[in-house]
């Protein structure tokens, strides 16, 4: 791995960094409502002070119903003053004293002074239960402009819902024509871009479904290529969320097509409905980019991720996670932690139950403040010993301070030395 000292020596003196001001927030309490119309969930609220124009804002989060055998559905959106992107559900039914379920849901939000944005929460019963979003969940918030750059994204948010039996893939949503991905020249025409979902899903069955992120260059009509790992899920009649990230990387600059497809078991109607899908470009323009960092695998305890920075700066790391167990039913947490090179900080944490036979969706998201000169690193791991991670899981971080691309006499030099570089940092 390129240490901080090497890098800025090679790339000569830096021109100035642009930073991307972020914020999260973390779910330090547990926050219930009886409402059947969407509220704040009580401390999880962020604000870029400040800012005004387009943010990526995203919320991962676990809920929970109270102590009844009912039924209880219950709604999540984005709120910044308007309804960002689509409303995700999750029925809670488990007859025991609780049932608890994971989420994320995401969008591009207009911010206007520095303008708050909330998760929201309701619930639909024909009780009196109480729907808990847990602790451990958290809002981020993104600005896509900083230091007069604004970075290349397009954003898809679909009402619409697809129903299908194939085991290969269909098409669910497509960031295609006006929604095209135009990715600027980079140094070497090369591009890291961030992908995120997230949808609804249910079938007319029990059975383990898939999902997986795709692109391809505008006007191809050849094969796509695969965002990362897929996603699992198992699905029934009852209405769940997945999570979905991963990175693209292009080999070209040029405009590019993303789409989302699902996979069920051949048989069986799966339905998917309700994407919401973010990518974005980390390529500033042709002098400066955001690093990215990638986990290549994910093992049944979890994954770190090393990252090396060339300065002080915020680093975004996210995570959607297959949860399964070892063969007996489960309620634990989930956790994506940071350690300075001498101890953990605990960023976030999903509670989520578990069958012995299932495959459950998780998210995790958060940002931490990192020092250079620290052996820095991200990881995600369970709670107790019954909770795994299957291995189609992603794992992914970028840095939200740019860092300059080399010039070629550096490249040169970093070839003679038989060092290579890398805009994406793989583990």
């Amino acid at each position: 791995m390129i240490k901080s000292a090497l890098m800025l020596a090679l790339t000569g003196t830096a021109s100035a960094s642009i930073t991307f001001t972020s914020k999260t927030t973390l779910l330090t309490a547990d926050s219930a409502t009886s409402s059947t119309t969407p509220v704040n969930v009580s401390g999880l609220s962020t604000s870029l002070t400040g800012y005004t124009g387009k943010a990526m804002v995203m919320s991962t989060f676990s809920s929970q119903k109270g102590s009844n055998s009912s039924s209880l559905t219950a709604t999540y959106r984005l709120h910044d003053g308007a309804a960002v992107g689509q409303d995700h559900m999750r029925v809670l039914t488990k007859n025991d004293a609780y049932d608890t379920g994971a989420g994320s849901v995401l969008g591009i939000a207009d911010i206007t002074s520095g303008s708050a944005v909330n998760l929201q929460h309701s619930r639909t019963s024909s009780k009196s239960i109480d729907l808990e979003t847990l602790a451990g969940s958290t809002l981020t918030a993104i600005p896509l402009t900083a230091g007069g750059k604004t970075l290349d994204y397009t954003s898809l948010s679909s009402s619409s819902s697809v129903t299908n039996s194939s085991s290969s893939d269909v098409t669910v949503a497509s960031l295609t024509g006006a929604n095209t991905l135009s990715v600027a020249a980079v140094h070497d025409g090369t591009s890291e871009v961030f992908v995120m979902a997230s949808f609804d899903t249910y079938a007319a069955a029990d059975l383990d479904a898939s999902w997986s992120l795709q692109y391809r260059a505008e006007g191809d009509t050849g094969s796509w290529t695969d965002i990362g790992k897929q996603a699992q899920r198992s699905v029934t009649a009852n209405e769940g969320i997945v999570t979905l990230v991963g990175l693209a990387d292009l080999s070209a600059a040029g405009n590019y097509d993303i789409q989302l497809v699902q996979r069920s078991d051949g048989s069986n109607n799966l339905t998917t409905l309700g994407a919401n899908i973010v990518a974005l470009s980390l390529a500033i323009d042709e002098n400066e980019y955001l690093q990215s960092y990638e986990a290549t695998s994910v093992g049944a305890t979890g994954a770190t991720l090393d990252i090396d920075l060339s300065e002080d700066m915020d680093v975004f790391a996210v995570s959607n996670i297959t949860a399964e167990t070892n063969g007996t039913s489960t309620i634990d947490n989930y956790n994506l932690l940071s350690n300075d090179g001498t101890s953990d900080t605990t960023l976030a944490y999903s509670t989520r139950e578990v069958g012995s036979t299932d495959l459950g969706s998780v998210g995790l998201g958060s940002i931490s403040s990192m020092l250079a000169s620290n052996n820095n690193s991200f990881e995600i791991n369970s709670t107790g010993t019954i909770l795994e991670f299957n291995p189609d899981s992603n794992f992914v971080a970028f840095g939200l301070t740019s860092v300059p691309e080399p010039s070629s006499s550096a490249l040169l030099a970093l070839s003679a030395t038989l060092f290579a570089w890398h805009r994406r940092r793989k583990n």
